[in-house]
């Protein structure tokens, strides 16, 4: 059984609606494996905002919600934060609705959230970014009670680790890159996942991101997960999602 992110449409003029089974990416390439998600998004696509300082609400989207490009973002922000039991429906004329699906920080819905859950949230956004637009299924992997515990062993390619926070005021975008960027960079998906690519420690990555060098060297591991990360400024990082992919 496949979980889909669901945009619905609903035009209270006419008063009909229609609901859409492809909002996450083209594939609607997700698993009910919660841990398992596709990407698709373009780095260009993550919005600046001040959601994070207040519930999350279908009120409170409405505005982005107004845009093409906002739809995608919300779909993946929504998408990171909130479980499959939980939905957002716009206000307005025209009615979107945005279900969750990995649920890193599910209470978002009842207040502002915590420095951790923005971080968790800023992670999984940056993890399911992809500069090619093109959609992949990622293991995503952390400490995060909801990602990675078992069962997704076929996902033996390892692309890149990232952090950072991006809501209004935060402190940046970071990835790092796992061994196979460096050994087999166009073997499998990792030919189409560019965002843990770069040249030099503190450069752009191929995505806009700061390139943070090699993975084994700038985080810290206890099987299965790296635990925490740090940036080229120095300042560490416990919220971190390593991704792995598929080799064909």
């Amino acid at each position: 059984m496949k979980s889909i992110l669901f945009l619905c449409v609903i035009s209270t003029s006419v008063l009909s609606g229609a609901c859409i089974d492809q909002v996450d990416d083209d594939q609607a390439n997700t698993t009910d494996v919660p841990r398992l998600a596709a990407n698709g998004m373009t780095p260009n696509q993550i919005q600046v905002t001040t959601l994070d300082t207040a519930a999350l609400t279908g009120a409170g989207i409405t505005s982005i919600a107004a845009t093409s490009d906002g739809r995608t973002f919300l779909s993946y922000l929504v998408g990171c934060a909130l479980t499959s039991s939980q939905t957002l429906t716009t206000t307005g004329a025209t009615q979107y609705s945005f279900t969750g699906s990995l649920g890193l920080a599910s209470n978002w819905t009842s207040g502002a959230l915590s420095a951790s859950d923005r971080r968790w949230v800023s992670a999984c956004m940056l993890a399911r970014s992809n500069s090619a637009g093109t959609s992949v299924t990622l293991s995503m992997r952390g400490t995060h009670a909801q990602l990675f515990l078992s069962g997704e062993n076929g996902y033996a390619v390892q692309e890149g680790t990232f952090y950072g926070d991006i809501f209004f005021g935060g402190v940046g975008k970071h990835a790092c890159a796992d061994v196979d960027v460096f050994t087999r960079p166009t073997y499998g998906s990792l030919k189409t996942r560019l965002c843990a690519h770069g040249d030099t420690v503190g450069s752009p990555t191929y995505c806009g991101f700061t390139y943070e060098g090699d993975c084994a060297v700038t985080c810290s591991f206890s099987s299965p997960n790296y635990t925490s990360c740090t940036d080229s400024t120095g300042a560490a990082w416990t919220e971190v999602i390593k991704v792995n992919v598929l080799g064909t």
